[in-house]
């Protein structure tokens, strides 16, 4: 079965780093578009493909977008892909997520503040 659009969208922003509101000032939409793209509960119109794809710095465009799953293709990172810079902040780090729920970690070895645990 085909990874749906809010699947691949989740594993975008997931692997820029990204979070919805980010995407969503980008975009100049509400947060509950970019919630509603993610989950599949509404799509974004075509004419915004391409802003989405710019916004996340897809290196390859709408095609690579719907070709690749980042998130999902490789259960340790390559330390060696280079990553794009961030959109707001420039940074090219790595971003950790929680184990457990998937929540964005803010620091190295810190706790998740969504459901605690520890990070790895």
């Amino acid at each position: 079965m085909e990874p749906t659009f809010g699947a691949r969208l989740t594993s975008w922003l997931k692997f820029v780093g990204m979070r919805q509101a980010d995407l969503a000032r980008a975009l100049d939409v509400s947060r509950r578009a970019v919630h509603a793209w993610m989950h599949d509960t509404a799509a974004p119109t075509t004419d915004r493909l391409v802003p989405i794809v710019q916004a996340l710095r897809v290196p390859g465009g709408v095609a690579e977008f719907f070709a690749r799953m980042p998130t999902l293709e490789a259960t340790e990172p390559v330390l060696d892909e280079e990553l794009p810079p961030h959109p707001l902040t420039g940074d090219t780090t790595r971003v950790q997520f929680c184990s457990r729920c998937g929540a964005r970690l803010g620091g190295h070895r810190e706790a998740c503040s969504n459901c605690s645990a520890e990070a790895a």
